[in-house]
């Protein structure tokens, strides 16, 4: 069963900006990987790697090498689904692209520490600890997820605004094991 924890984190206005860069570099390598995949029709992880790694590693340099392969991973995984829809006759599939491709991490690029209620994660060009809210039940909800989550859960990064709202950028994290 999968089970899924949002922190809302708390970073200094240096460290939400490192955010959305990272963000933005994310999602750029993400377009990058899919318009590469679908030109060559390759939706495979481990050809899309060979044929566009160092291509997008030389156009987006500062992004984490870590970072650079979940967004390949995850432009394998959009371009798999788009070419298996395009088998279906008479369906009409455009090339996966995102406007705002949230950054996968894995055990390599993020740590959350509990007790002392931070995350520390790779963004461009560094790393960086930004403190976190969670929920005081969370340790009753989900106890043996916690252990999986800490041994190398994957977690997703994402801004979110309300709908119509002026209100500044709030940063999340997502972790499912």
């Amino acid at each position: 069963m999968q089970r899924t924890i949002r922190i809302h984190l708390h970073p200094s206005a240096r460290q939400a900006a490192a955010l959305a860069e990272t963000s933005r570099q994310f999602t750029a390598a993400f377009n990058l990987f899919t318009r590469l995949g679908w030109d060559a029709d390759v939706c495979n992880a481990t050809k899309l790697h060979y044929l566009a790694y160092y291509a997008v590693r030389g156009a987006l340099p500062d992004l984490n090498s870590n970072l650079t392969n979940t967004a390949r991973a995850k432009a394998a995984e959009a371009l798999r689904s788009a070419f298996t829809l395009r088998t279906d006759k008479g369906r009409t599939v455009r090339m996966p692209q995102s406007d705002t491709c949230p950054p996968r991490y894995n055990v390599h690029t993020y740590r959350v520490d509990w007790e002392s209620q931070t995350v520390r994660m790779s963004l461009v060009g560094q790393r960086s600890t930004t403190t976190h809210r969670s929920m005081l039940a969370i340790r009753w909800i989900l106890p043996s997820c916690l252990n999986v989550m800490a041994a190398g859960g994957y977690t997703s990064l994402s801004p979110f605004r309300r709908p119509r709202c002026n209100r500044p950028i709030r940063w999340s994290v997502s972790i499912w094991a």
